[in-house]
């Protein structure tokens, strides 16, 4: 089992960009001494240009992957492809590509005409199989979204240490895109019977597709020496939200097409945010992009990634709310003992 941290998104105090620069790459570099095999860079509004900050950290750092957002609604695939083997080039073939597809119309519509949820992804389908062609060789396609001729990658990717393609999502249609062309199926966490449907069911539409697919879930923790102090660590992120951030999450989740944060809506609604043993929505009271948590002892979020691994996921991408300390916790006293 494979482990990922989500680097957070945070912002700079008065414009500081050069500090956050170097926070990010902190938040990295730590996770690098602690055991984790990758780190995520997210591609979202509020945060830097995800390829530009995989530059800063791969070149701060030695052996960590580099798991790089991709949205397939702001680049040309050609490009991607480019951007990914040219960085792979640089750091010694350590960048993996995440596919994702955009979750609210909304904030789509700030980059140009904003796609129904079923024609995003269909253009994602022929985003990644135009990537994956490029990475065998000389590349005329023509389909719904783009049309190419006679593209070819430079500089090559390394056959050996070829970067591995996820592709997340909740949707029907994201598992599909994910079947046919991913080497990965990530998905928001929720409860551990319906995570574990959904990796059936995306391992059989591999099959069906004469391949083979790995499964992972991205989830937040928080982890504490006792189930006491994780608990009065988890309640007071709640108490510190403000109505103000509260209001703009539930207008933000009232916007999303996405099937993954509709659960989450869902979840808001719930008087009782316990979907699953050590499993927690509070979270989706503040935060749109990753609304449940493990929240324990160190022992029982070993139990909650044990369980996760026992239902199929293979690559696990854990964030925090918090602070960066929780890596070091989880270095120390989480994942040495995962099986």
């Amino acid at each position: 089992m494979e482990f990922c941290w989500a680097l957070p998104v945070m912002t700079a105090n008065k414009h500081n960009y050069l500090d956050l620069y170097d926070k990010y790459l902190e938040h990295a570099q730590k996770a690098e001494i602690n055991g984790f095999s990758s780190t995520l860079i997210v591609s979202v509004p509020n945060a830097f240009d995800p390829w530009v900050l995989a530059t800063r950290i791969g070149l701060g750092t030695k052996s960590i992957r580099l798991l790089v957002a991709q949205n397939t609604n702001h680049m040309l695939p050609t490009y991607t492809a480019k951007a990914c083997s040219t960085l792979n080039a640089l750091i010694g073939n350590r960048v993996d590509l995440n596919i994702i597809t955009g979750s609210s119309r909304i904030t789509l519509s700030r980059d140009g005409r904003a796609d129904d949820h079923e024609t995003r992804y269909r253009r994602t389908e022929e985003f990644v199989e135009i990537i994956n062609k490029l990475r065998i060789g000389l590349t005329t396609y023509k389909g719904e979204f783009f049309e190419i001729e006679g593209s070819e990658l430079y500089p090559k990717e390394s056959s050996e240490k070829a970067s591995r393609v996820f592709i997340a999502g909740s949707s029907e249609a994201a598992m599909s895109a994910a079947a046919k062309h991913g080497d990965y199926y990530i998905l928001y966490a929720s409860d551990y019977n319906t995570l574990s449907e959904q990796f059936v069911s995306a391992k059989e539409m591999a099959r069906q597709n004469n391949r083979t697919i790995k499964c992972g879930v991205l989830v937040d923790v928080i982890a504490r020496r006792t189930s006491l102090e994780a608990w009065e660590a988890a309640q007071g992120l709640i108490t510190a939200a403000s109505p103000e951030q509260k209001l703009l999450n539930k207008m933000y989740l009232n916007s999303a097409d996405s099937v993954g944060l509709r659960r989450y809506k869902d979840c808001a609604l719930e008087n009782n945010p316990m979907i699953d043993e050590y499993l927690w929505a509070g979270l989706s009271k503040i935060n749109p992009s990753n609304a449940i948590s493990i929240v324990g002892s160190y022992q029982e979020v070993i139990v909650a990634l044990n369980r996760f691994h026992d239902i199929g996921a293979d690559y696990i991408l854990l964030t925090s709310l918090l602070d960066d300390s929780e890596i070091d916790r989880l270095g120390q006293y989480v994942l040495p003992y995962v099986k």
